[in-house]
């Protein structure tokens, strides 16, 4: 509903049939553009499908799936999620990535290669405490571990051609970095996908949000699990989102004319409208009116803001609270339409899937003030 592309995690008994994955198939393709992870760092022996199955079964039950959800869900794109680069060659003296001729086929079927590694990583949690000289952890240098996915992802596009390559797991565990020091190799490596201009990265997840261990954003509150309590990296991280590398790119194109159809096709592919405002200075008031039945995500001044249907007035004054006007300013308002409840509804058209199309009868309503109440008429005496 708030129009983010949704990645989902699948682990699955590689023995299952293909009606039973037929059925998951069909339960996905009414959430628009998703992407499936199924059975993800199979180059591992952690998870119990590398436990219970062979490389080859795994990666024969990956193209398996891969065929029914094209066929059921075509909307939804498979991330084939396994490992990196070697740290040294083959006898050939030629560097492979991890099990590439077991898993070739589920390379070339995938929509989206991934690959998990973090800078650094307490795996021995909870069983054990990570001291010094201990080996229940690993860490490494950020440009290492950046050259290394780089250098994997140009061998994989020259055996299987090339494919949109994500991280769908990253951060710097601080059971091994210690809290304080946790943000410093991850805001590194997030500088070197900037500085170096990454484009062959599609995209980057921190996992994760909130952890029972240190690898998050926030701690769990041991008193009370419904808590969390945020870390130094969570400072940083907001940063990270902050950054114009990082943030979307909208572009601007002609004159809105009511009523105006919305299209909403994903976070990266949107339709929506535009609305210069004019500004002498920061106001003490400034929201938005939409009384319409809509679902919709707005930018404005560099903050998102959603309505839910149901929903009229919208403040728009907390864009300005750290990022004040230093005088007379013109900014874009930019709004769209998401799916009401999160699910894309077929009406007959051979886009649904992918495509939902919403109208905007009449013009948003600005109020924009620049004096208070109580700057405008003293406030009423009271007895």
């Amino acid at each position: 509903r708030h129009g983010q592309d949704v990645m989902l995690t699948l682990t699955c008994d590689c023995a299952i049939d293909d009606e039973h994955i037929r059925k998951i198939a069909r339960s996905l393709r009414t959430y628009g553009r998703m992407m499936l992870r199924l059975n993800h760092e199979c180059n591992g022996n952690w998870f119990t499908h590398n436990r219970r199955f062979s490389y080859e079964e795994v990666a024969a039950f990956f193209v398996r799936v891969c065929k029914i959800v094209k066929q059921e869900a075509p909307n939804v794109r498979m991330v084939f999620c396994a490992g990196l680069i070697k740290d040294k060659p083959d006898p050939d003296g030629i560097y492979r990535v991890e099990y590439e001729d077991v898993f070739a086929e589920a390379y070339r079927c995938a929509d989206v290669w991934s690959a998990d590694k973090y800078l650094a990583l307490h795996f021995g949690w909870p069983y054990d405490v990570a001291e010094p000289g201990g080996r229940s952890y690993t860490c490494d240098d950020p440009a290492e571990l950046f050259a290394r996915y780089e250098k994997t992802y140009k061998g994989l596009s020259e055996l299987f051609g090339e494919r949109p390559f994500i991280q769908a797991e990253l951060n710097a565990d601080g059971d091994v970095t210690g809290p304080l020091r946790q943000a410093g190799p991850v805001l590194a490596y997030y500088g070197l996908v900037r500085d170096k201009k990454a484009s062959w990265l599609t995209g980057i997840s921190m996992y994760q949000f909130r952890d029972r261990g240190r690898l998050g954003l926030e701690v769990q509150d041991v008193n009370n699990p419904a808590v969390g309590n945020p870390v130094p990296l969570m400072k940083e991280y907001r940063k990270i989102l902050e950054d114009p590398y990082f943030m979307p790119e909208i572009a601007d194109e002609g004159k809105t004319s009511y009523p105006a159809r919305l299209r909403w096709g994903g976070s990266e592919d949107a339709d929506g409208i535009g609305m210069m405002l004019s500004f002498e200075k920061t106001p003490e008031f400034c929201e938005v009116t939409l009384p319409e039945e809509l679902s919709l995500m707005m930018e404005f001044h560099g903050k998102w803001f959603y309505k839910a249907p149901g929903v009229s007035v919208i403040d728009l004054m907390s864009a300005f609270f750290d990022r004040p006007l230093e005088g007379p300013a013109r900014i874009m308002l930019r709004i769209f339409a998401t799916v009401p409840d999160g699910e894309n509804h077929d009406d007959n058209s051979n886009t649904w899937m992918t495509d939902q199309f919403f109208d905007i009868e009449e013009e948003p309503q600005l109020r924009i003030r620049y004096v208070t109440p109580a700057e405008q008429s003293p406030c009423p005496d009271r007895e």
